[in-house]
């Protein structure tokens, strides 16, 4: 029996358990068993996963803070109209950064909070983070301290003093013939899910999340044209995402290969234990193909919606065709945006016209023509078939074959 790589996941003498980390144990989570290594355990564990997921989701704080000390503060915050005008993923980040906020400042009263205090608490955040979390930690404690001048808590804000440095922004993409090397590779790995999300990703510039939450039931057809209705989880913007008939081949040939009926309503991109992949399972086994094709290399799954953004910009795309493209705006006014510049299918069209003239003119790089040289060689069509795999509802009913697993 292969093995699969399920978060929190561990075989010892050929038996699967379940292995929370401290800080799960807290909430009540326990070392389980699972049995024999196999899809039943597997099973077991992503449901374990998700246990754990919502429930982190679902906290709610029950800690009952004394009036004007930050917990309170943060509490009311959280009841206001401004708080809940804010994007989801907005809300999230500041739920996240709570978590490392309340334990330190949550008891304290707001007024006593100070500048020394401020600055020991950025310097513990060094050591425990990277520079990208400290520096989104403390800019949410920056903005909640904020928001205490305005219930007049106190008069001026004393992490202003602190410089709280911002890490260099990402700039890397994938030029197209590595993302096939990518997509083919994870193919011949016995990744098939990764595979098509790979190509979809690529295709529709959408970030990996959104990717691995689409359905058959959002997909759409128009003439020859295949697109998903859906929208991005960061700003619940609606979406048009096409993909490219190498992509709806190879899509189709992974549904065929799967060893159960996919309810419509269900994500389709599915790990190689047939259940849908979490952020970090996706992420694991992203980094596992890529350190095959490209040793060394740190660059993410989430670049390939950068990739898109640069190869229309060198295509020449119209901004409102990008913006479409892309699910983003071309100022702040989004009603007015909404309103006069509709994203309509033949825009998100007009922006991969762009692409593939950028794809020309970003292929003609020597590390391009080098990796293109390479696929070539080997003399491959495009798309691999998907062999049938060993997959599972999660309900149960397992109907496993015989494959090579991880």
């Amino acid at each position: 029996m292969g093995t699969v790589r399920i978060r929190l996941y561990r075989v010892r003498k050929g038996r699967g358990y379940w292995e929370p980390t401290a800080r799960m144990k807290t909430a009540g989570f326990r070392l389980t068993a699972l049995g024999p290594d196999g899809p039943e355990a597997w099973g077991k564990a992503e449901r374990l996963n998700a246990a754990w997921d919502k429930a982190r989701r679902n906290d709610t704080r029950a800690a009952t803070f004394e009036p004007d000390t930050l917990g309170w503060l943060f509490e009311q915050y959280r009841h206001t109209g401004v708080w809940r005008t804010k994007e989801p993923r907005t809300r999230e980040e500041w739920e996240l950064a709570w978590r490392t906020i309340g334990p330190v400042f949550g008891d304290v009263l707001v007024a006593k909070i100070n500048f020394p205090a401020c600055d020991a608490f950025y310097t513990e955040l060094g050591k425990t983070f990277s520079l990208h979390g400290k520096h989104r930690v403390f800019k949410i404690f920056r903005a909640l301290m904020e928001v205490a001048i305005a219930f007049q808590l106190i008069g001026e804000n004393p992490t202003h003093r602190i410089a709280n440095s911002a890490p260099k922004g990402r700039s890397a993409i994938w030029y197209e013939t590595e993302v096939a090397a990518l997509r083919d590779k994870a193919l011949d790995m016995g990744f098939h899910g990764l595979s098509v999300a790979i190509a979809v990703c690529y295709d529709t510039a959408m970030a990996p999340v959104d990717v691995r939450l689409l359905t058959l039931a959002m997909q759409r057809r128009q003439d020859r044209d295949v697109y998903f209705e859906t929208a991005r989880a960061k700003t619940d913007r609606d979406v048009i995402a096409t993909i490219s008939p190498e992509t709806q081949s190879l899509l189709q040939r992974y549904l065929d290969g799967l060893a159960f009926v996919l309810p419509s309503d269900q994500p389709f991109i599915r790990n190689r234990s047939g259940h849908t992949y979490s952020k970090d399972t996706l992420g694991d086994d992203f980094r596992t193909v890529r350190a095959t094709v490209f040793p060394g290399d740190t660059r993410r799954m989430m670049d390939l919606r950068r990739t898109a953004n640069v190869e229309a910009m060198v295509g020449g795309a119209e901004p409102s065709q990008m913006s479409a493209k892309l699910s983003n705006t071309l100022s702040q006014s989004n009603s007015i945006y909404d309103t006069y510049t509709p994203r309509r299918l033949e825009a998100v069209k007009q922006a991969d016209k762009a692409r593939k003239r950028g794809k020309k003119s970003l292929g003609a790089g020597g590390i391009a023509k080098t990796l293109k040289a390479e696929l070539e060689n080997k003399s491959r069509t495009f798309p691999t078939p998907a062999p049938a795999s060993e997959s599972e509802l999660p309900s149960g009913g397992h109907r496993a074959r015989d494959r090579k697993a991880r």
